[in-house]
């Protein structure tokens, strides 16, 4: 026993200094993005959160309550406010930058390793996209994150209470999305495989899974009242995979996600936990794993961002060490690879809003430049169009979560009349009234409602003058009128549900 307690002493005090560097350049981060913020227009995800945030449930039908309910908090406490919507995101990156500074500890990076893992990470595409929108993502990748550095820190100390911090950072990351489940399925499997297998054997180890498993329990239960709606969310998820390029581009664009250095480091880093790891070899069986799982089952490259900050920090470190025996390593490639790195990234991180930078793209930010008032617009022209004895039986759907969630918000400025959602989780915020006599569709109009209608026309289209060439096939909005419905719109409203856009494979 004493032997044992002498040998982690000896490893703990083995434990570099945390850099003092790495806290201000995090706060220095933060502040930045958080100063920006009004620069970037709210994109189609943020409407919908504030809506789901309106529509207050345990859970919602692609994902847990926890994104939700903090964009309610914002609403209630600061109307309006970008800055407050988004800032959990930008805690969430922030936190997941210094995390990447601690992992870099743990495997005995010093000062500079760790800022340079810290660097790294921060000047990944990924971290600036999860800065600037309001998404399940950073919060995922944060916990993520957290749990890896826990791990780490477990096989180093084998202090068993740490894993009650990895069951809290779980039932945490549980609360935004279920998609860790999925990691701690390769995980159990990798300990199986790669070890140390005496972990199976500690009860503090169940204990915490427990503790996770039970933090789902309102949202699963949400999930059986509704019919188990995630299940349906497949198509969607393999849809965007698609329209990103499929199996062909996987890859080139997680590289693009890492950054030049980062997406270097963390193939090095992969490589070397597979090789050199001892008793992390488990942790790089994961990684690769993990990322041949995405990519073969085409899901989406943001589930892979909690295993970022991992992967990067163990190749600094080992880019550390090389460097302790050829100094000009620091000057001679990873500072010009961090400098190109923010050349590339330049126009994402000019703290001015996008009208500055006239004809300059800046597709690598999810400012998607829609023109959500003209749409608002073009649907209250169409309102209009219905005589005056109608519109108290008129009610307005959307096709897609985006647009549904966009005008609800602004209904009240353009004098709309009610709006509803077919779409994923804004189906479940209920249907129109049953005495609903005239829709104003904006999509293609579904067949169901077209057989159902007594007259339909399509009263114009709007095109938004804001066009993506990342977003081509949203540039055009049909607007449908349909008038007297002859079927109650409750009866036919199971029928008009649906999960994919009409881009995607609707019928």
């Amino acid at each position: 026993m004493s032997t044992t307690v002498e040998i982690t002493e000896e490893r703990h005090s083995m434990l570099p200094p945390l850099s003092r560097a790495v806290p201000a350049l995090v706060v220095a981060f933060g502040v930045l993005v958080c100063v920006t913020q009004n620069g970037y227009e709210l994109a189609g995800d943020e409407y919908f959160f504030l809506v789901a945030g309106d529509h207050l449930a345990w859970g919602y039908a692609d994902q847990p309550p926890l994104v939700a309910a903090l964009a309610r908090l914002s609403d209630t406490l600061m109307p309006g406010s970008r800055m407050l919507l988004r800032l959990p995101m930008v805690l969430a990156v922030c936190a997941g930058i210094l995390v990447t500074a601690l992992i870099a500890r743990e495997f005995g990076g010093r000062r500079k390793v760790q800022l340079l893992a810290a660097a790294a990470f921060m000047l990944s595409t990924y971290t600036l996209v999860h800065t600037r929108a309001v998404t399940t993502d950073a919060i995922d990748m944060a916990c993520w994150a957290t749990v890896t550095w826990l791990l780490v820190r477990w096989t180093r100390t084998r202090r068993d209470g740490l894993w009650w911090g990895i069951g809290l950072a779980t039932a945490f990351a549980l609360q935004g999305k279920y998609i860790i489940g999925v990691f701690w399925i390769v995980v159990a499997l990798a300990l199986g495989l790669a070890g140390p297998r005496d972990v199976f054997r500690k009860p503090v180890v169940w204990l915490a899974g427990l503790l996770a498993a039970l933090s789902t329990i309102p949202s699963l239960a949400w999930q059986a009242r509704n019919g188990w709606p995630q299940a349906d969310e497949g198509p969607a998820i393999w849809a965007d995979a698609e329209a990103l390029g499929g199996h062909l581009v996987f890859f080139p664009s997680l590289f693009s996600w890492l950054g030049i250095a980062g997406a270097a480091l963390f193939c090095w880093g992969t490589w070397w936990l597979l090789r050199h790891g001892r008793d992390n070899r488990f942790l790089g069986v994961v990684l690769l794993v993990v990322v041949a799982l995405v990519w073969l089952v085409e899901l989406r490259r943001n589930y892979l961002g909690g295993l970022f900050p991992l992967g990067i920090a163990v190749g600094a470190v080992q880019f550390g060490q090389l460097a302790e025996r050829k100094r000009w390593l620091w000057n001679g490639t990873a500072l010009p690879a961090l400098g190109l790195t923010v050349a590339v990234l330049l126009p994402a991180l000019i703290p001015v809003g996008p009208g500055w930078l006239s004809g300059v793209n800046r597709y690598l930010l999810p400012d998607h430049r829609f023109d959500w008032d003209g749409l608002a617009v073009a649907v209250s022209e169409v309102v209009r169009q219905v005589p005056e004895s109608e519109r108290d039986t008129t009610v307005v759907i959307a096709g897609d979560y985006w647009r549904s969630s966009v005008l609800e918000r602004l209904r009240d400025e353009h004098s709309l009349p009610l709006v509803y959602g077919d779409m994923q989780g804004s189906y479940f915020f209920g249907p129109p009234p049953p005495d609903t006599r005239t829709v104003i569709y904006v999509d293609e109009l579904p067949e169901p409602l077209k057989r159902s209608c007594g007259s339909h026309e399509l009263s114009r289209t709007f095109i938004d003058p804001h066009t993506s060439p990342v977003h081509q096939e949203q540039t055009h909005t049909p607007i449908h009128l349909c008038r007297d419905l002859r079927v109650p719109i409750d009866r036919l409203w199971p029928e008009l549900r649906h999960t994919t856009l009409p881009w995607d494979g609707r019928e």
